[in-house]
């Protein structure tokens, strides 16, 4: 029995000392973490004044949408020796600088004192993990889309300084998010020269960063992002494993976007109320090469007419752009339907989205005509779910008529209620399969015309009567005021 209290005691000293400097990494919206990696493109040359990279290697540009985020998705360059200017984020698009950020969340059990996160990096030399100096830093309540601030004296929040004015450390608090910002020029060339330059982070050349020279290849660098506490104020954990828990994080470069492709434009989308649904079976995206970024979601843009705006400078002006998962019956808002008084064609385009925020070509998967319809309405308002669908309007003249036959005629014996129910239970889905498949509303029209002149009739009996007998009357006096064939003679 005292073995067994030893045992669970160690075991619970364990998991208490392992739990009690957890943390979680996150990305800075939108980036965010997948496969615990962080992805970032790369451009060698000067942006345009979208956010395409002026080069023939690939035509994809980057979602650098600033309405939802203050830093945007962006490109960056491992191997810029330029100063970020990280107070500045509307320039990112012609002077992109490589400040890599990323969130670590201290979890609120957390106890402790001088608790201090600390970066170190892999190297080519396996017992070897340099300490990575921090650019900038700061410990935030909520996970938003900001830049950190540059490391000082005066500012407060890095620490662990040694005489090259580096800062190793950033101080912590339970609950909170520590934001921290590193470079990979401060990498390289610390990693180098700690080492008397016989050691070289991966992701660098010596005291140099690298960057990836084609689509078909990516550069990156593995972090050990620790939490622990300092054996002194002021100061940064000494080594990896010197904390008291440790989360990887891969940094990947990578070079172009992704590709996107569809088997069958007919079958897109599924028309909704407003919306359309897109089908995943038909929309196959593909990553720049198997290492890049993962494709997460889709781009999707819509206008009405017959064009969209596909440019990295316009696309942001189409009526509707929306981001969406990538996943069975994604729905795009924002459409107005063709119940709604016209006929309200749009063309839309789609494309894949991947992690580092490149988009996709925009002018592969288009298609015309897309109209959405009011069917899901009509369930509390008339009921007539087949006609609605092949009219495409829920006033139409026609309508009414079906509905009057309906409320005098069929109600009105046994056997009609029985159909009515039977209409109601089974036709939603086929109006909905008609609204989808837009070139049998002819065919289904057709035949309403003629269900609709039975209708007219049931309902006009009395008249056809009358119509009937007048009819039979003219017949009859016309035969009878005919002249004999005497008086002809």
């Amino acid at each position: 029995m005292k073995m067994h209290s030893r045992i669970l005691a160690v075991v619970f000293g364990l998991l208490s000392t392992t739990l009690a400097h957890a943390i979680t990494l996150y990305g800075v919206p939108p980036y965010e973490i997948y496969n615990n990696a962080l992805y970032y493109s790369y451009c060698p040359l000067t942006m345009n004044s979208g956010y395409s990279c002026d080069t023939s290697d690939f035509t994809q540009f980057i979602d650098h949408s600033t309405s939802d985020y203050a830093v945007p998705f962006h490109f960056v360059n491992p191997t810029s020796t330029t100063t970020p200017d990280i107070g500045n984020n509307t320039d990112q698009d012609t002077a992109p600088d490589d400040l890599l950020v990323f969130y670590v969340l201290v979890d609120a059990a957390t106890t402790g004192s001088n608790l201090v996160v600390s970066v170190f990096a892999k190297s080519n030399d396996t017992s070897v993990f340099p300490g990575v100096p921090i650019y900038a830093a700061d410990v935030v309540s909520d996970r938003s889309s900001a830049n950190p601030t540059l490391c000082s004296d005066s500012q407060g929040q890095c620490t662990g300084k040694n005489t090259d004015s580096k800062y190793f450390g950033v101080k912590a608090t339970a609950g909170n998010f520590v934001r921290i910002g590193i470079r990979m020029y401060d990498l390289c060339a610390y990693a180098n020269s700690a080492a008397g330059g016989s050691v070289t982070a991966d992701g660098c050349s010596g005291a140099s960063a690298t960057a990836p020279s084609s689509t078909s290849t990516i550069v990156s660098q593995t972090l050990y992002v620790e939490i622990g506490e300092a054996t002194a104020v002021g100061s940064a954990l000494a080594s990896k494993g010197s904390g008291s828990q440790s989360q990887t994080l891969k940094i990947v470069f990578q070079y172009g976007g992704p590709a996107t492709s569809c088997s069958d434009l007919g079958n897109l989308y599924a028309p909704r109320d407003g919306a359309i649904a897109l089908k995943s079976g038909v929309i196959s995206p593909s990553s720049v090469n198997s290492a890049a970024a993962p494709v997460k979601n889709l781009l999707a843009v819509a206008n009405l007419g017959t064009a969209v705006y596909s440019a990295d400078s316009t696309y942001e002006s189409n009526s509707i752009v929306e981001r969406t998962g990538y996943g069975n019956d994604q729905w795009v808002t924002g459409f107005s339907n063709t119940t709604d008084g016209s006929d309200n064609e749009y063309t839309v385009a789609v494309a894949a989205l991947d992690a580092s925020g490149m988009v996709g070509d925009l002018t592969t998967c288009q298609v015309q005509g897309v109209q959405t319809s009011k069917v899901f309405g009509i369930v509390s308002k008339g009921n007539c779910f087949i006609a609605t669908g092949a009219f495409r309007e829920e006033s139409n003249p026609s309508l009414s008529l079906l509905r009057m036959f309906r409320d005098e005629v069929l109600l009105q014996s046994s056997w009609g209620k029985l159909f009515v129910r039977s209409y109601y239970k089974f036709s939603p889905p086929a109006a909905l399969w008609l609204v989808e498949h837009p070139w049998l509303r002819f065919p289904v029209f057709l035949f309403l015309a003629i269900v609709q002149a039975v209708a007219w009739i049931a309902l006009h009996t009395a008249l056809l009567l009358t119509l009937l007998l007048v009819g039979m009357g003219l017949i009859v006096f016309g035969w009878i005021q005919r002249p004999s064939e005497r008086e002809i003679q």
